[in-house]
């Protein structure tokens, strides 16, 4: 590598640490994750520029995004940026209670197996089973589309850092997440 190429290195692994080190001061003050176009008004940076950063952060896991409308915050359609390291544990109550309703059960169920985790195909059966109790949301989903509310359940729980998954062999598997 030339210096030219060190130097540019160097600045480029600067600029994106600032980038990291602005979404995690914005968590921490504003309790929640910030959009792009903050991110760029806050750094004076232009916006295609910040996207180019978050695109790295992202493809690096250094950073993940949640959906407005996932997440209770406008506007609803907008990218809300976030660190991966989270202080939230799906145990603490106040995180199993923000949860939306249709989720919570899942989550439950997911904190239950947490030793052994809780595989894909039995997280299904649990959720069939729900549709079963007239006072469960789940009882109101057609039965056509249980199997997609668990996907968009378990992709919301993945989103927000609260549960990971390990593929094996023979299922995919679903744990609480951990530091």
């Amino acid at each position: 590598m030339s210096n030219k190429e060190s130097v540019l290195s160097s600045l480029l692994s600067q600029t994106l640490e600032k980038t990291i080190e602005t979404i995690r001061a914005y968590e921490i003050s504003n309790n929640r994750g910030i959009t792009a176009k903050e991110l760029s008004r806050i750094r004076g940076v232009a916006l295609p520029t910040i996207y180019e950063q978050l695109s790295k952060l992202e493809k690096a896991n250094l950073i993940f995004w949640q959906k407005g409308k996932d997440i209770g915050l406008k506007p609803e359609n907008a990218r809300f940026y976030s660190t991966i390291e989270r202080e939230r544990h799906l145990a603490d109550l106040p995180v199993l209670v923000s949860l939306p309703d249709e989720i919570i059960p899942l989550a439950k169920i997911i904190l239950a197996k947490e030793k052994c985790g809780i595989s894909s195909s039995a997280l299904l059966r649990f959720a069939m089973s729900l549709k079963s109790n007239p006072n469960s949301k789940w009882s109101s989903i057609p039965k056509d589309r249980i199997e997609e509310a668990v996907d968009e359940a378990i992709k919301y729980l993945l989103r927000n850092v609260l549960i990971e998954r390990v593929i094996l062999q023979d299922d995919t598997y679903f744990f609480p997440w951990s530091d």
